[in-house]
């Protein structure tokens, strides 16, 4: 039966699915006209998506670490500058999970290597080009995906291409005209504007005697003939001039014979069923540059709920690589999360709360190989699942989680997963440590975990966790559909910054805030800020200094009149951490003000 469902999905997409294409679905250029099919067909019955990255590095200079103290405005300034460096998405790991019963799951991964490729086109009037990608490469991120065995051959000659939006804006003009400046039947780009004129007697010589060789080429049904090199408003009248008389012939852009950089520019004669295939074959390669970008396209218009394990890193990557320049602010990103990615889930934080921390075994970690072993250990000792129906429904926009059916609790917290033919190669594999760091393989694993939890929490539980990003190291959680952050102690908090580090000690700070601890009914943490001379102190541990307690305000007026003699003295400086993160955001949104859409920062060099 798998067989004959494998025929009929081929003939239902209308494309060739070779044993090559569909062997682990990993992508390149070679099928990834199959593979888009593919997930374009699965995706609108998809109850999640499951995304993970490879990226050539993900580390910086010192300035660029993070600190425990950092609040989520300089971890993101300092992840953005890691990402800027720039690094690069070596691939793209997309697991499709169906649930045609509940708890019952299809998996359906993809693992695409993703390459930035130069290319040169003219459309819409304009040229487009990328004449070069600059790729940072860390030795670190290189002999680890060597050392997990990456093709490194297969990324640079077949990696699937991508541009950002802007990009393929520019690039979608160039589908359904004849690639050419003056349009086939079109009277040319004149009519609507006028034609300019000459001023000088050499120039209108020079355009009358080029419209009568054009005159003599039409006459004669030649192909193409090159046009003699003119200055910018010359070639603008000779075009104009021949879309008004010869409205038939197409005056195209092309790369010089000796130097690709110097523009030539030629009039093609096409008869109608070589201006279809023309433009076929136009924009044949002008999908080939978008490449990658159809795909995250399909991902974003279908609404599908998303799932990363500790996903900070993988969604500035994405970001940048597939809709633009990351700005400054990171109010300003977390807008373009969510205008991507309404519902997202970060495995890690599901694993790290206070619910499921520790479910899948005492000691088991919140990394996912030790989450996806014990997972996989635990499914292995549970019976095999009903079979499951040949075409499953579709679930409604924005679903996370499907209705009870009516079993025991104990009996609907477990899941079951398939792989069905064609995307079964990480079946042997499952939970095993050699297979991981390759971005299918992740995806698929991050998917399997956040169903597990996902079963185990319920419906309105699991989307308590919608759109909280764990951050490494860092006394807080990104909210992505908050403009406030969660801080990981309920409790208040002061920056102190500008510390003499030989006036104020550790020990020297336990002594002050005695006080305000009352003798251990409060407790204090302290995550220090890059540079040793500025950190957060938080006092927590009590009722009363949770956010909305009455008394709070009491313990902020006690703590602040210890630390203002501190001040008085130039021993250090302090303030609330709203005021922190106020003036933080303020200069970041002045950075994006000022600075051009990609200016320096450039990722590719692009005219």
């Amino acid at each position: 039966r798998g067989r004959r469902r494998a025929r009929g999905l081929q003939a239902h997409v209308g494309c060739r699915v070779s044993a090559v294409c569909l062997a682990a679905m990993d992508v390149d250029t070679d099928n990834f006209e199959d593979a888009l099919a593919l997930f374009e067909q699965h995706l609108p019955r998809a109850a999640f998506v499951a995304l993970d990255l490879e990226m050539t590095g993900i580390s910086g200079p010192p300035d660029t670490r993070s600190s425990q103290g950092d609040v989520p405005q300089v971890q993101y300034e300092k992840a953005r500058a890691v990402v800027t460096r720039p690094y690069n998405i070596v691939q793209v790991g997309i697991c499709l999970f169906e649930e045609p019963r509940p708890r019952q799951f299809v998996c359906r991964p993809f693992n695409v290597y993703v390459f930035p490729r130069p290319f040169s086109e003219f459309a819409g009037g304009k040229s487009i080009q990328v004449e070069d990608n600059y790729m940072g490469l860390s030795a670190s991120s290189m002999i680890f995906l060597a050392g997990n065995g990456l093709d490194f051959n297969r990324w640079v000659g077949k990696g699937v291409s991508y541009v950002d939006a802007a990009q393929e804006q520019d690039l979608l003009r160039g589908i359904n005209t004849s690639g050419g400046e003056t349009g086939a039947g079109e009277g040319g780009a004149s009519s609507a504007r006028g034609i300019p004129e000459t001023t000088k007697p050499q120039d209108a010589t020079f355009i009358e005697e080029t419209l009568r060789k054009v005159e003599a080429f039409a006459a004669s049904g030649g192909a193409e003939m090159r046009l003699p090199s003119a200055n910018k408003f010359l070639a603008l009248i000779l075009r104009l001039r021949i879309g008004e008389k010869f409205p038939k012939l197409v005056v195209e852009k092309r790369p010089g014979a000796s130097n690709p950089h110097w523009e030539e520019r030629w009039v093609v004669n096409l008869s109608d069923d070589q201006r279809r295939q023309r433009d076929e074959t136009a924009k044949q390669r002008i999908l080939s540059h978008i490449g990658f970008r159809r795909m995250w396209n399909s991902l974003r218009s279908h609404r599908r709920p998303v799932v990363f394990h500790n996903g900070f890193f993988d969604l500035l990557f994405m970001c940048e690589a597939f809709e633009g320049a990351l700005p400054h602010s990171l109010d300003a990103f977390k807008k373009i999360v969510i205008g991507q990615f309404p519902n997202l889930f970060d495995t890690k934080v599901l694993a790290e709360s206070a619910e499921l921390s520790g479910l899948l075994g005492k000691g088991v970690r919140s990394s996912l190989p030790e989450l996806s072993s014990a997972l996989a250990s635990r499914l292995r000792h549970q019976p095999a699942p009903p079979l499951i129906p040949a075409e499953p429904a579709e679930p409604a926009e924005g679903v996370v989680v499907v209705a009870d059916s009516g079993v025991a609790e104990e009996a609907r917290t477990e899941v079951s997963f398939t792989l069905p033919e064609g995307f079964d190669s990480y079946t042997a594999a499952d939970g095993a440590a050699a297979a991981f760091h390759t971005a299918g393989y992740d995806a698929y694993q991050t998917g399997r975990v956040f169903a597990f939890f996902r079963s185990r929490l319920g419906d309105m539980k699991t989307l308590e966790f919608n759109c909280r990003v764990f951050l490494m190291a860092s006394a807080f959680e990104l909210s992505l559909s908050e403009a406030t952050d969660r801080i990981m102690f309920d409790g208040v908090a002061r920056q102190l910054y500008d510390i003499d580090t030989a006036a104020v000690t550790t020990k020297g700070l336990s002594e002050l805030l005695k006080p305000v601890l009352e003798d251990g009914k409060r407790k204090y943490a302290i995550r220090q800020c890059g540079g040793g001379r500025s950190m957060l102190l938080i006092v927590h541990g009590s009722a009363d200094v949770a956010k909305e307690a009455p008394e709070r305000a009491a313990v902020e007026q006690c703590l602040d009149g210890l630390l203002q003699p501190q001040q008085e003295q130039g021993r250090l400086r302090f303030r609330s951490l709203d005021e922190y993160l106020a003036e933080l955001a303020e200069t970041a949104a002045e950075h994006d003000k000022t600075a051009p859409t990609r200016g320096g920062e450039k990722r590719r060099r692009t005219s």
